[in-house]
């Protein structure tokens, strides 16, 4: 690439990633924004709307604010769990605009590559516009820089498996391939217009593990083995519970719904036994022997998380789970906990709010990770 294409994919990419942080604005803006001759902002801002990235809130008109229009193009994301595949496909600017299930009777390498190739085409097939990209989210330690899975205890304890490379064989596609907590993290951190403000961000997710994604100066944090995070595997109690980790105590069996589920079906007047989320949820609105179940709970999280919140000082800690309302039950408790837990240091005054529900953010985030690499390149292929 000659050095004037290069510097033209740069202000291209500044256009994008301004317009998409910052919300429509007129060219005199991203002139200024981008530090980009008017004239030139003019010619660039014409070539992305004739792509289709980008729109003009009155059509044809040199002073009407320009924004990021969504028609255009759309990344795919694909969600892989134990027992199904969820593939959608996600919009410039965050909505999941189609979701197709496909259960996994088995979860072998080659089946969830054959699942998700199967699914892919079928949104392309149907789909007439070309997609920027596809990413895939996995409950486990992944290199997003490799597209390599390192492990994934719940996936039949896959270990470097070279998921990237196997996909885009398959699919003639750019793949990225990630961490799941570290995509339901992004897709706040991307879509989230008051949380995408945040330099510093610190997720938790409670859902069959526990773990945590976090963001510091607007990077995400993955560790030298890229297992930043994995809280649910710290020590948590004394009781000998038994991780599928083949370990003792971890967090996650005090922490995760699992164990919730387990803890309150114990208690007495709970005529049905929850099994997920929004149950314990539900029984929370009506015995109040719940809410002491969520505040050793909460207890438990704070005492893995407040060396983190030391560390790191983050803005927010966002909460996810698979119902928001859960997450929401938790927020006062493990404010009150982190703030014991901390002793007065500033990073306990970061705020403590509900995440959205980890199917929706999962998906979200995998296409986030797309549409942010799409824009970085100005708007071209990657």
């Amino acid at each position: 690439m000659s050095e004037q294409a290069r510097k033209r994919q740069e202000n291209l990419a500044a256009i994008l990633l301004n317009l998409h942080y910052g919300g429509e604005m007129q060219r005199s803006q991203l002139s200024k924004l981008c530090n980009i001759r008017k004239s030139s902002v003019t010619n660039l801002i014409a070539e992305l709307l004739e792509k289709g990235l980008i729109a003009e809130s009155v059509p044809g008109s040199i002073r009407s604010p320009i924004l990021i229009a969504g028609g255009s193009s759309y990344a795919i994301a694909s969600m892989v769990t134990a027992h199904e595949i969820i593939t959608a496909v996600v919009e410039l600017d965050g909505t999941v605009s189609r979701e197709e299930a496909t259960p996994l009777g088995d979860n072998t390498p080659d089946a969830v590559v054959a699942a998700i190739g199967k699914a892919v085409r079928h949104i392309v097939k149907s789909d007439p516009r070309k997609p920027a990209g596809a990413a895939i989210s996995i409950p486990g330690a992944v290199d997003p820089s490799s597209g390599k899975v390192l492990r994934a205890v719940n996936l039949s304890d896959w270990q470097d498996v070279d998921l990237g490379s196997m996909i885009e064989e398959k699919l003639r596609l750019p793949v990225i391939v990630n961490n799941d907590y570290r995509c339901q993290l992004w897709a706040h951190a991307w879509f989230d217009r008051e949380i995408k403000k945040a330099d510093n961000l610190l997720y938790v997710g409670i859902g069959e593990g526990v773990a945590c994604a976090t963001m510091m100066h607007g990077r995400r944090i993955e560790g030298h083995s890229h297992t930043a995070g994995e809280i649910g595997h710290v020590k948590g109690g004394s009781e000998n519970r038994r991780c599928k980790c083949g370990k003792l105590d971890c967090v996650e069996t005090y922490c995760s719904i699992p164990a919730i589920c387990e803890e309150v079906s114990a208690l007495p007047n709970v005529r049905s036994k929850p099994s997920t989320a929004a149950d314990i949820a539900s029984l929370g609105a009506e015995l109040p022997a719940v809410a002491n179940v969520l505040d050793r709970l909460s207890g438990r999280l704070a005492a893995a998380l407040a060396p983190i919140m030391a560390a790191i000082d983050p803005e927010c800690l966002l909460i996810g789970s698979p119902s928001p309302e859960f997450s929401a039950m938790l927020c006062e408790p493990l404010q009150r906990h982190i703030r014991g837990e901390l002793l007065g240091l500033n990073a306990s005054t970061a705020s403590i709010l509900p995440a959205m529900a980890m199917r929706e953010s999962t998906l979200r985030g995998a296409g986030g990770l797309v549409i942010e690499k799409l824009f970085k390149n100005g708007g071209l292929p990657f």
